[in-house]
C-alpha cells in the first residue's frame, strides 16, 4: 500500500492492523512486532448488525485505553467503516480520541459515502484534535481525492497496483466543488 499526503508519499510509517476476531486485546503485545513498526491500528469496525442488532464496536474503550499503556513509542489508531455508527462511537470518544494518532476510515467501494459523513462526525466531537491523522483506504478512486480533502482527510492508503505519482495531479485539478459550498472564503458581492 502506498501511504500519501497531497503532496508526497509517505515513508516513514509502517503500520500493522490487529484484529479483535482473532485474539483478545489482553493478548496483544506490542514487541511482538518488527521494531520498525511505529503505529498500531485496532480494527474498530462493527462485528455484527442486522435490523435487530445495531453495529457495535468490537471493543470497550477501556481496553483500548489499557492497549494504549502497553504501546511504548508505537502510535496508537482505530479502524472504522462507513458501517461504523457515530451513536455508538462517540460515547467511547471521550476515552479514545486522546490516545489517537490516527483514524482510518475504510471506504468498501467507491459509492459509499458514508464514510464521507463518519469524518465530518468525528471532527465535530469535542475531544477531536487537529494531531489526530484522519486517513482514507479502501476503494479510493483518483476523482475523489480532493473530495476527500474538503471533508478532513490528510492521508490516503491506495493499493500499490493502483496508485502513480499522477494521482497528485487530483489534489489540484479539480476547480468546481460539486459540494455546493466553497472552501475558500469569498466577500458577499464577489461572483
Amino acid at each position: 500500500m502506498a501511504l500519501i499526503n497531497q503532496s508526497q508519499v509517505i515513508d516513514n510509517v509502517k503500520s500493522v492492523s490487529v484484529s479483535i476476531h482473532e485474539q483478545k486485546i489482553e493478548h496483544i503485545d506490542p514487541s511482538q512486532y518488527a521494531s520498525d513498526i511505529t503505529e498500531i491500528l485496532v480494527d474498530y469496525r462493527p462485528v455484527e448488525f442486522s435490523e435487530k442488532n445495531p453495529p457495535k464496536p468490537q471493543l470497550e474503550a477501556d481496553d483500548l485505553v489499557a492497549l494504549s499503556h502497553r504501546l511504548g513509542d508505537k502510535k496508537l489508531g482505530i479502524i472504522l467503516s462507513g458501517a461504523s455508527d457515530y451513536q455508538f462511537l462517540q460515547q467511547d470518544f471521550a476515552k479514545v480520541m486522546p490516545l489517537l494518532s490516527v483514524i482510518v476510515i475504510d471506504f468498501h467501494g467507491f459509492r459509499d459515502g458514508r464514510g464521507y459523513s463518519l469524518a465530518q462526525k468525528i471532527q465535530q466531537h469535542p475531544s477531536y484534535n487537529s494531531a489526530i491523522v484522519l486517513r482514507a483506504s479502501g476503494d479510493i478512486l483518483p476523482d475523489t481525492l480532493q473530495l476527500l480533502t474538503e471533508v478532513g482527510f490528510s492521508e490516503f492508503d491506495i493499493d500499490d497496483s493502483d496508485f502513480n505519482p499522477s494521482w497528485f495531479d487530483y489534489f489540484v485539478d479539480i476547480k468546481h466543488r460539486y459540494t455546493g459550498r466553497s472552501v475558500t472564503q469569498l466577500p458577499i458581492f464577489a461572483n
